[in-house]
């Protein structure tokens, strides 16, 4: 409301009179002439004008309170006294007031007119005391008792006075107050020149407030003037003090007067108020911190004009429509729809409160809605309505809003916003008469960087000369000046965006200037340069054989393959599917063997035949075999058995290498991922995909001859490509880790020892738990060279320990995707990553290309979340038999149209660095992965509502005592079906009829229903919340009976993420795995303070049989006693 009155004041300085005839306004002039420009700008603010008229017509005065020792506080001094307390908060509740004064200025006379202000406001001599009933008062001192006196102190003769004097202030204004003491108005004086001066003010927020401080300088100016010439002031007598108005407001809120006000905030953000996620580049410290900085911009004569002829079209305020340019830019930088910022009004709505000074304003926190598909002037009149309705409510104060709403604390933000926005309209002192008087000008003094910020972010608008001056403060403990430099060019280059083109959808602005943009089109590609080679991974091989024939190329279980071998027995293969088969290039042949030296043949011999591989994982579901092979139209499945075909006749096919049959844009390899469907779909890759992952460009890693590489993953898992061919293509061992091993991570280690492997390949989760094997040997991993870590995100700080005891080995983060060829980003990790603990993924990898688009296809600013979209040669064909799915997931390159590339869109959520890297933030969509593999929850929910007794389903991840992701699946039941004892054990069996083993849930739970959004989806955080009923194993619960029991109870418990569990229930029923079972043993061990190996606890999977064991009443295992590397085995299924 300040803009209305101070509109009304300005007509009162040119003879116009503002009267409301009922909804009318009219307007009489002495003159009889009133300016187009005053007509214009009263139309502009008519609805909020006449409200203002309304509400003040009439109006009773506020009564004035009996002298009394002490007063109620006000909404707003309550909270600012507990802000206040603490020692980050004192000094951020300072306001400033410096002002150059040129001329001649006698200090006495001036401090005679501060002590006449004093005596003028109790609020300046008004100090803040807690009684005996620990109730904080207002307390008016005495004049005389202020202790309020002008400092001086003159710099003329310094030789850098300027800096000398910025220092000062700095120091002078963060000194504290002393609230229950006072004075909480203090002042300093520097005399910089002869004829200059430099009065610095500074009162306490709790006493103040902006509107205030213009207040102050007018009056004491006149109070000078009067001084000076020994004249009465002509300043008009105060109608109440603060502490009236105080218990004014005490009385309306008692009173039930504003019940429309609250009911008004209460229905606005009862509902759960959004959080803004900024684009912050520095962690957001755990309580909130006041250190800030602050930086200037001009929007510039021709946007401004725009913008107020735009604002002007709507009925608009100036303020609206720089508050929606905000919107728009928090959007745009967040993704976020729904937004609360904050603005100040000064809650000067009362005429009896216009020239007072005290802590008067108020805060409204305005929520607006913000869609990508509406234009600016749709948007700016979505806004001018929100903000006119809290106009209409704004007497309820902000302080006893956020206690009505009872929100959830957060010590790390302000309550309901972290942005403010504000239009100063307050001018500098321009009274020229008084001016022309005074014997000294009085201007504004900038005095350089802050260093208090109240909020993340606050933007301080000015209107002066027909332009806007825009001051950015930022909290430089969440944004460095760096980021607050890039917000305040975004907002630069969306203004003028909007000022040229107000019809076009707000989603489509660019966002960027033209420097941005072409830097982060650079940081999109690898700097290393791309040398391309048109081979195929065939081509590649047989010259690497050629090279060192002689050199191990597979080892197992003992068992080797030197190059020469390998070379041959592949040829054998491929020539006896061409001879027998007809296999040709683009056919499609099945494998599906267990791991050893014969996998590898059978991969060779199927891309020397001229076809493509498809891996199946023997262990997988009859149904999902089956699929797979119908789905790709397999032509020949490599089994066992049509191995050992194979090789009885071996001997009659050629060992020589054979006629080569393919090109580099041959298929090579098809690998089924998780689908949405509920049917995985086919990833078709090349062999030139192959070729650019792995000898384009300048060499990433130095690879040679004397690596040893394990393959610990399943060929199903597209890192095995990068393992295999890692090994193969630049003449490395490979040795081929069995099942069992690659799940004891004890064993896994004394293969690397063993070995002497120098390239170790895992998933984050896997590479834990070798740590923790790792750190109970005092001997280290000498050979080894490289460790990549893919798969999963990684969380560089559970390193450490590694990297402590093992600094010689390089630590290499990996991103990629099945579609586009195993990795596409590659990251060094060292002691800075560790420390930091950030999930950066890097830079592209040579030939690769990564862009960070927002969800209009724009390139998303530094800092901002968005989808990672791939391209460049490693690129893949596309989904096999899916047409649609593979013209919406892989796009025409935007960035290069007519060139032929394409982007795959990865469904990851990431953002761009300012280094340039990557950081990956999770998944947009619903994938997710579990130890490495990748996850449709929506397949595992079509398979559990194939279940005749569940009617409904929805499958979440959440994070394990451990930190690592599992699958929860939340059903309805069906009342009609005959299920009334379902169990968890039942539940697992079914879906590992159709699925992997890793894709069955760890936990069930039963639920009346599933929570929807307003949009019909699934409530997700709701269903979270829930209180269902779990789904046990249908076994009787019976307690732990002894301290074995009971550690062992404990264990189990926080492995599994259960609040109970009986010493009869089966470990793996209860969602246990061979990730959970390593971490179990390790605990128990501990616990129970005797090695507990792994193999124990499948042996004995139920706490009563393994406590009996390990007390020695238990003779026969649960499990037949079996070899450990066969239980290891069947260990792998349960991964």
């Amino acid at each position: 409301m300040q803009n209305i009155r101070s509109l009304i004041r300005r007509l009162k300085e040119l003879n116009i009179q503002v009267r409301l005839n009922g909804e009318d306004l009219r307007l009489y002039s002495i003159t009889g002439h009133i300016d187009e420009g005053i007509l214009a700008e009263v139309r502009s603010v008519r609805p909020q004008l006449v409200d203002y008229l309304k509400r003040t017509a009439g109006a009773a005065h506020i009564p004035r309170v009996p002298e009394q020792t002490d007063y109620p506080l006000s909404s707003a001094q309550r909270r600012m006294w507990i802000l206040s307390q603490s020692a980050a908060g004192c000094a951020a509740y300072h306001v400033p007031g410096i002002f150059t004064l040129k001329g001649q200025v006698d200090i006495h006379v001036l401090g005679r007119a501060f002590g006449s202000l004093i005596e003028r406001h109790e609020i300046l001599r008004t100090v803040f005391r807690e009684g005996d009933d620990g109730e904080v008062r207002q307390v008016i001192l005495p004049v005389l008792s202020t202790a309020f006196s002008i400092s001086r102190e003159d710099v003329r003769k310094l030789n850098d006075k300027e800096n000398y004097v910025r220092q000062q202030i700095q120091q002078w204004l963060a000194r504290p107050f002393d609230l229950s003491h006072g004075p909480l108005l203090r002042a300093c004086i520097y005399h910089m020149e002869d004829d200059e001066w430099l009065l610095c003010c500074s009162m306490h927020h709790i006493v103040t407030d902006g509107w205030s401080k213009g207040i102050m300088i007018k009056e004491v100016l006149q109070l000078y003037h009067a001084g000076m010439n020994g004249i009465e002031p002509s300043l008009p007598l105060l109608p109440i003090q603060y502490k009236d108005y105080a218990n004014w407001q005490h009385r309306l809120l008692e009173e039930g007067t504003a019940a429309a006000n609250r009911k008004y905030w209460i229905d606005r953000l009862s509902d759960g108020v959004p959080v803004i996620e900024l684009p912050a580049d520095q962690v957001r410290p755990a309580v909130k911190t006041y250190n800030g900085g602050m930086i200037r911009k001009i929007l510039g004569t021709s946007g401004t004009a725009t913008l107020v002829r735009l604002c002007g079209e709507e009925r608009a305020t100036l303020f609206m429509g720089l508050l929606s340019v905000v919107h728009l830019l928090l959007y745009r930088c967040t993704g976020q729809q729904d937004l609360v910022v904050g603005t100040p009004v000064a809650g000067r709505d009362h005429t009896d409160l216009e020239s007072q000074i005290g802590f008067y304003v108020n805060t409204l926190a305005l929520r607006n809605q913000c869609n990508g598909t509406d234009t600016f002037r749709a948007l700016l009149k979505k806004v001018q309505l929100n903000t006119l309705e809290a106009y209409a409510h704004q007497r309820y104060p902000f302080d006893r809003l956020v206690d009505d709403l009872s929100l959830r604390r957060d010590a790390s933000r302000n309550p309901l916003f972290d942005v403010m926005v504000i239009l100063q309209n307050y001018e500098e002192f321009k009274d020229k008469a008084l001016s022309d008087a005074l014997p000294f000008n009085v201007q504004e003094y900038e005095s350089g960087e802050h260093v208090v910020s109240k909020f993340d972010l606050t933007f301080i608008f000015r209107e002066k000369d027909g332009q806007i001056c825009l001051n950015l403060e930022y909290n430089s403990d969440i944004f460095s000046r760096e980021a607050a430099d890039r917000l305040l060019n975004h907002f630069l280059a969306l203004f003028g965006a909007i000022t040229d083109e107000p019809e076009k959808a707000v989603g489509l602005h660019n966002i960027l200037n033209d420097d941005q943009q072409q830097w982060i089109l650079a940081a999109a590609h690898s700097e290393i340069p791309e040398r391309r080679k048109h081979k195929t991974i065939i081509e590649l091989f047989e010259e690497q054989a050629a090279r060192s024939p002689d050199a191990i190329a597979v080892s197992f279980l003992g068992r080797t393959l030197n190059y020469r071998e390998l070379n041959e027995k592949a040829n054998r293969l491929g020539d006896y599917l061409r001879k027998n088969y007809q296999v040709k290039a683009e056919d499609i042949v099945g494998i599906c063997l267990e791991r050893s030296e014969w996998m590898i043949v059978a991969i060779l011999g199927v891309l020397k035949s001229g076809g493509a591989y498809l891996p199946i994982d023997v262990e997988y579901p009859e149904d999902r075999i089956g699929y797979m092979l119908s789905d790709s139209g397999c032509s020949i499945l490599l089994d066992e058995k049509e191995m050992e075909k194979f090789k009885k006749a071996e001997d009659e096919y050629e060992k020589n290498d054979l006629p080569p049959v393919n090109i580099p844009a041959h298929l090579a390899y098809i690998i089924y991922t998780s689908g949405t469907t509920g049917n995985p779909k086919g990833s078709q890759l090349e062999h030139r995909n192959v070729v650019s992952l792995l000898v384009n460009g300048e060499p990433l890693f130095s690879f040679s001859e004397e690596d040893v590489w394990t393959m610990f993953h399943t060929y199903c898992f597209d890192v095995s490509v990068w393992e295999m061919y890692g090994a193969l293509l630049y003449g490395g061992r490979l040795v081929i880790v069995p099942s069992a091993t690659a799940k004891d991570p004890k064993a896994y280690r004394e293969l690397i020892r063993k070995e002497g492997a120098t390239i170790l390949n895992q998933t984050p989760s896997s590479f834990y738990r070798l740590i923790d094997e790792d750190l109970e040997h005092s001997d280290v991993l000498s050979s080894l060279r490289y460790i990549m870590l893919a798969g999963e995100a990684l969380h560089p700080a559970r390193l450490q320990r590694w990297w402590e005891k093992n600094p010689s080995p390089k630590l290499i983060n990996m991103y990629g995707i099945t579609e586009t060829t195993v990795f596409a980003t590659y990251k060094t990790v060292g002691e800075k990553e560790i420390i930091a603990n950030s999930s950066s993924i890097g830079y592209p990898m040579p030939s690769f290309s990564c862009y960070v688009l927002d969800e209009w296809m724009g390139l998303a600013p530094v800092g901002v979340a968005g989808e990672l979209y791939i391209g460049g040669a490693g690129v893949g064909r596309g989904y096999l038999n899916k047409e649609a799915l593979t013209r919406q997931r892989f796009i025409e390159d935007p960035f290069a149209p007519g060139s032929g590339g394409r982007l795959y869109r990865s469904g990851d959520k990431v953002k761009l660095l300012a280094s340039g890297e990557v950081e990956y933030l999770g998944r947009i969509d619903e994938q997710v992965k579990i130890r490495g593999h990748r996850v449709e929850p929506g397949e595992i929910e079509n398979a559990l509502m194939r279940h005749p007794a569940v009617s409904a389903a929805a499958v979440l991840t959440v994070q394990d005592s451990a930190g690592e992701n599992e699958l929860v699946a939340y059903m309805v039941i069906d009342q009609q079906a005959d299920a009334p004892d379902l169990t968890a054990t039942q539940l697992s069996a079914y879906i590992n009829e159709s699925l992997p083993t890793f894709m069955v849930p760890a936990r069930y739970i039963k639920v009346d229903e599933l929570p929807l959004t307003l949009n019909g989806k699934t409530d997700k955080r709701k269903l979270l919340r829930l209180n269902g009923q779990p789904v046990g194993t249908g076994i009787a619960y019976e307690a732990p009976r002894n301290e074995i029991e009971r550690r062992l109870a404990a264990v189990w418990q926080s492995v599994l993420g259960l609040e109970k569990l009986g010493v009869r229930d089966n470990f793996f029923d209860l969602g246990g795995n061979s990730m959970k079972i390593i971490e179990a043993a390790r605990l128990a061990s501990t616990a129970l303070r005797r090695q507990i190996d792994v193999t124990l606890v499948f042996q004995y999977p139920t706490i009563l049989s393994l406590a009996g064991h390990l007390a020695g009443t238990t003779d026969r295992p649960a499990v037949d006693d079996l070899d450990r590397e066969a239980l290891l085995a069947d260990l792998a299924k349960f991964s």
